[in-house]
C-alpha cells in the first residue's frame, strides 16, 4: 500500500498546482471586468476543473482504502469561492439590467467600481485564514455598495406585486373568463427578474 502520509503530500502538491492554474485562468480572463457571459463561462470551467480534481482524489482514496480525502475540505472551500464569485457577478449584472440609466446615475454599481476590492486580492481562490479576512472585507464592501440599488429593485418588485399581480390573481379567481384575469403574463414578468 502507498503510505497515507506521502499520499497526502502528493495530493496537496497537485491540488496546489490545480488551484493555481484555475486562479491564473480566472485572472487572465479578467473575471471581474469581462462581460457577464464570458465571466460565467470561465467560472463554469473553473468549477469543472475543480470538480474533476475532487472526483480524482475521491477515486484514489477509495482505491487505496485511505480513510479520508485530504483535499476534500480545501476543494469544498475553493468551489464555494468560485460559486460566490459567480453570484456576485450575476447580482451586479442583474442590477445594471434592472435599473434605468437615470436610476443608476451616481450609484457606482458598474463592475469597475464594485469589484475594485476583489481585483486587489492577489489570489481570489486562496482560502487561508488571512485571505478569508480580505475576501470577507471585499464582500462586505460589495454588499454595502449594492444596498441602495438592491433597495430600488426590491421596491419596484413590491410595487408591481401589490399593484399588478395580486389584483390579477384575484380577478382570475373571481372571473376565470375575464380578459383582466391574466396572471400568467404577470408571473412571466416576475420570473424574468428572479
Amino acid at each position: 500500500d502507498y503510505p497515507a502520509k506521502r499520499m497526502r503530500h502528493l495530493l496537496k502538491l497537485v491540488g496546489d498546482v490545480m488551484v493555481r492554474v484555475v486562479q491564473a485562468k480566472l485572472a487572465a480572463s479578467e473575471v471581474w471586468l469581462s462581460p457577464i457571459h464570458k465571466a460565467e463561462q470561465e467560472l463554469d470551467r473553473a468549477r469543472e476543473v475543480l470538480t474533476g480534481w475532487r472526483g480524482s482524489t475521491d477515486k484514489l482514496c477509495r482505491e487505496w482504502k485511505w480513510k479520508d480525502n485530504p483535499e476534500e475540505k480545501r476543494l469544498t472551500m475553493v468551489q464555494a469561492r468560485v460559486g460566490k464569485i459567480r453570484e456576485l457577478r450575476r447580482t451586479q449584472a442583474a442590477i445594471q439590467d434592472l435599473l434605468s440609466p437615470e436610476e443608476l446615475a451616481g450609484m457606482q454599481v458598474e463592475a469597475v467600481a464594485v469589484f475594485q476590492r476583489f481585483s486587489e486580492i492577489k489570489s481570489i481562490l486562496n482560502v487561508s485564514p488571512h485571505a478569508d479576512a480580505l475576501w470577507a472585507s471585499a464582500v462586505g464592501d460589495f454588499d454595502r455598495s449594492m444596498e441602495h440599488a438592491e433597495g430600488i429593485v426590491l421596491e419596484r418588485l413590491k410595487d408591481g406585486f401589490v399593484s399588478h399581480l395580486l389584483p390579477a390573481v384575484q380577478a382570475a379567481l373571481n372571473d376565470v373568463g375575464s380578459a383582466a384575469a391574466q396572471p400568467y403574463q404577470l408571473l412571466k414578468q416576475f420570473f424574468k427578474h428572479r
